[in-house]
């Protein structure tokens, strides 16, 4: 991990494209949908792109932003794209454009930093004792801790933490390390974790502890959710990469060896090992968001 992550920030101080990465790109036509990394952000006049498998990395490049050019019919175009999905089928180096199109092509790319944006927290299928937290707009995530607690990443690049104290639905305090060396600390509200505080204080953006605060409504006991934060219901959306392969363009050397085609080969690999959780059996369905 601290050799990836100075490789990474490495590669992030550097404001001009230098090619760290080559394979072969093709088009899959899957933009705005989400993707495997179940993921919505896109920062403007960004592409989305599904990644290798090996540089996918079980979930870690998950919003990763990067740059790259190539050459069509003599002329040489370039974009910037963040990873929003999966290529299983695709070696390392290759990339698969969110977007449509036809043939195969020599690519040459590297990651780059992300534009700054409001971070987007959200979960899905959580409670006071389980949380599936997925942070969006920061860039890749290094590590994340709930209330003093480590979490493990997910193939859909949430972060998971179990807590058998049951006091996730105060208000949890998250600490999000990004890859870029940025390092954020929030209280979340309640309402995302079930909203149910029956013992334990409410964590407040000043780090200092709140006791719950309860007001009636219809005869019966609801907290108040932290001043500043909104909330929403959502139907979970997390797609797998494979319901869109039948809008795929099919590579150009399908049916030939692909092996014969010329791919340099980059000598780093990246991404840590994940582990991941398993599901408690008790969890709310729902995603929500602010």
């Amino acid at each position: 991990m601290a050799i990836l992550t100075s490789f990474v920030a490495a590669l992030l101080a550097t404001s001009s494209l230098v090619s760290s990465y080559s394979g072969d790109l093709t088009f899959y036509g899957g933009a705005g949908k989400k993707g495997s990394c179940s993921q919505n952000h896109v920062p403007p006049g960004f592409k989305t792109v599904a990644i290798n498998a090996p540089q996918y990395d079980d979930g870690a490049s998950c919003g990763s932003c990067l740059e790259g050019c190539y050459n069509k019919n003599g002329q040489t175009t370039c974009f910037k794209a963040i990873v929003d999905n999966l290529c299983p089928e695709c070696s390392y180096g290759d990339l698969d454009l969110g977007e449509s199109g036809d043939g195969r092509f020599d690519i040459d790319w590297n990651f780059t930093e992300c534009p700054k944006a409001d971070l987007k927290f959200s979960t899905e299928g959580s409670n006071q004792w389980y949380g599936k937290i997925k942070v969006e707009g920061g860039g890749p995530i290094q590590s994340m801790v709930v209330n003093g607690k480590t979490t493990s990443s997910t193939p859909d690049a949430f972060w998971v933490v179990d807590d058998g104290s049951g006091k996730l639905g105060c208000g949890p305090k998250v600490t999000v390390n990004f890859l870029s060396g940025r390092t954020i600390e929030k209280c979340l509200p309640g309402s995302l974790f079930g909203g149910s505080c029956e013992s334990g204080d409410r964590c407040s953006e000043e780090g200092r502890a709140e006791p719950p605060k309860m007001k009636e409504n219809g005869g019966e006991n609801i907290r108040d959710a932290p001043t500043g934060f909104s909330t929403r219901m959502e139907k979970p959306a997390v797609r797998n990469r494979a319901e869109s392969a039948a809008g795929r363009s099919a590579p150009a050397c399908r049916g030939v060896p692909c092996s014969a085609a010329a791919r340099k080969s980059a000598s780093i690999s990246t991404g840590p090992v994940k582990i991941i959780l398993p599901l408690v059996s008790i969890f709310n369905s729902e995603v929500q968001s602010i």
